[in-house]
């Protein structure tokens, strides 16, 4: 028994809370990456908006999880996160949030695919870089995010 599998399509499972039951749904476009978009310091902020795109660059408007973490280098082997906090931006929200705990932040996308987060450092002079696991396992960095003095 064989079965066809289209790779233009990634199957997804939802819980339909009301009926007790799951549904299965297929995202029509794969996803291949993010962009970051990594604003300059503004009152020891920093803001960053992060798109989910197709392997043409495109918005995908849907909506995403999103597993980001803070790191010390753009490779993205070394969590760090250096008394950094965050909050929601513009689009987007956070689900869980494990910067005090070291560990990663959880977002949902709004239905366009993006969120924005607000990152902050009470004071000194620090550099990093935001990972991100996308949801077909594939992860990525940003360049740098820069607090000065």
């Amino acid at each position: 028994m064989g079965s066809e599998f289209d790779y233009t399509q990634a199957e997804r499972w939802d819980r339909d809370i009301t009926a007790g039951q799951y549904q299965k749904f297929y995202i029509e476009t794969p996803i291949e990456e993010v962009e970051f978009t990594i604003g300059a310091m503004a009152t020891r902020t920093v803001t960053v908006g992060v798109q989910v795109v197709d392997p043409a660059g495109d918005a995908i408007a849907e909506q995403f999880t999103l597993q980001l973490f803070l790191c010390s280098d753009d490779a993205g082997t070394t969590p760090a996160y250096g008394n950094v906090t965050v909050a929601e931006g513009a689009d987007g929200n956070i689900l869980v949030n494990g910067l005090a705990t070291d560990t990663a932040i959880v977002v949902v996308t709004d239905d366009e695919g993006k969120v924005e987060l607000d990152f902050t450092l009470a004071s000194g002079a620090l550099t990093r870089y935001l990972g991100c696991v996308l949801p077909n396992g594939k992860y990525q960095v940003s360049t740098v995010l820069t607090w000065t003095a």
